[in-house]
């Protein structure tokens, strides 16, 4: 079993800083549990498989209030993969370079540097970009 808490800036489509959001998370070796507390997300939890999937349906959420959350996760060149994302339950994603190497492993809950906010994308543009390198579809995972 895993538990532990994050605080995730959230940015505005200028990607500027405009507020945070308090991000408990656990799991118990087969599901995964997102609990958010102080933020817009307030009271809100995801349950499923996998927490890059959970992220995922939370930053829809965000989306929709225009706002995306500035972390590791959120970033257009990362995504989950194979068996590493399955032994981490989907916490640890690949990073991948433009033309769709592998350059690094990153946790989807670190906070994103400033100098990357401008690579933090809206999830339906993740999905594109790892289509158009990868190919095949990317799909929730049955939960």
């Amino acid at each position: 079993m895993r538990a532990f808490s994050v605080n995730i800036p959230l940015l505005d489509e200028s990607r500027n800083v405009v507020e945070t959001q308090n991000l408990d998370a656990s799991d118990d070796g087969k599901r995964v549990m997102l609990s958010f507390g102080e933020g817009p997300l307030s009271g809100q939890k995801f349950q499923g498989v996998d927490y890059f999937w959970e992220l995922s349906s939370a930053r829809i959420v965000l989306e929709r209030l225009n706002l995306l959350p500035a972390c590791k996760g959120a970033l257009k060149c990362v995504f989950p993969g194979g068996l590493q994302g399955e032994t981490s339950l989907g916490l640890i994603a690949y990073m991948f370079s433009d033309r769709g190497e592998v350059i690094g492993r990153v946790n989807i809950f670190e906070n994103a540097e400033l100098k990357d906010f401008e690579k933090i994308s809206k999830f339906c543009d993740q999905k594109a970009f790892r289509k158009s390198i990868r190919g095949g579809r990317f799909r929730f995972p049955r939960t």
